[in-house]
């Protein structure tokens, strides 16, 4: 297989749609690959906003309704378990069947919960495809970039890389306005790392990352791990520049 044809996996490999040889082959290459690195993570936003605009979440009622057939429904003696149909006949096996359905609907809307709580911020389909992107300065290993939009003065930090600091550290994220570092979000490191911008990105001058004490400072003390310089200009000035 060429490096080209690799390329090609990065949609399917952010689906989770290879199968475990290809997998284990296409994550060895991803871990020198920072094209695909900046694919993947592009599929999986993007997956996720798609995913986040047509979700639909169980209703909080379904978990009391559950229960309560589980209480009223008389579970089956160890001795009747061998049995290939439930004492009842054919009408218990269908009621049965029904509750464990209901069952299944409803742990499947509390793993969504838990896994949508744990999901990045989802960026919508209408900001991504008037994002414009800025690559920031980074160490060896770490990839970060900036995808933001002046018109709609929204912005997200995306990168990989970063370790994680100890429970008293945060990563905080700085926006620069005439020379001035403004606050704009901490964050914790993660395998993808998505941060949305808390400060307006309007006639920004810059962006920066440093590693400061838990929660965030009010004025940067330690050492810029990420920088890139921006000339964002406001809608008025017909956007930003490239």
């Amino acid at each position: 297989m060429t490096v080209d044809n690799l390329h090609l996996l990065a949609g399917a490999y952010a689906l989770d749609a290879l199968p475990l040889d290809e997998r284990a082959f296409f994550e060895r290459h991803l871990a020198t690959c920072e094209t695909c690195c900046e694919e993947v993570v592009g599929y999986l936003h993007t997956a996720a906003a798609m995913g986040m605009a047509v979700r639909r979440l169980a209703p909080a009622s379904l978990r009391a309704r559950v229960m309560a057939e589980v209480e009223r429904t008389r579970q089956p003696s160890p001795l009747h378990r061998r049995s290939r149909t439930p004492a009842g006949g054919p009408h218990q096996l269908v009621a049965v069947a029904g509750l464990l359905a209901a069952a299944l609907v409803s742990l499947a809307a509390v793993a969504f919960s838990v896994l949508e709580s744990r999901q990045p911020p989802a960026m919508s389909p209408e900001f991504v495809a008037v994002a414009e992107t800025v690559r920031l300065d980074a160490p060896d290993g770490v990839h970060a970039k900036l995808l933001y939009s002046v018109d709609r003065d929204e912005g997200y930090l995306v990168a990989t890389g970063l370790d994680p600091l100890g429970p008293d550290r945060d990563y905080q994220l700085w926006v620069l306005h005439d020379g001035a570092p403004v606050p704009a979000g901490v964050f914790d490191a993660e395998a993808d790392t998505v941060v949305p911008v808390d400060a307006s990105l309007r006639d920004a001058e810059g962006l920066a990352v440093t590693a400061e004490p838990a929660g965030g400072v009010p004025e940067p003390t330690g050492t810029v791990l990420l920088s890139a310089a921006m000339a964002t200009g406001s809608p008025s000035d017909g956007g930003p520049s490239r």
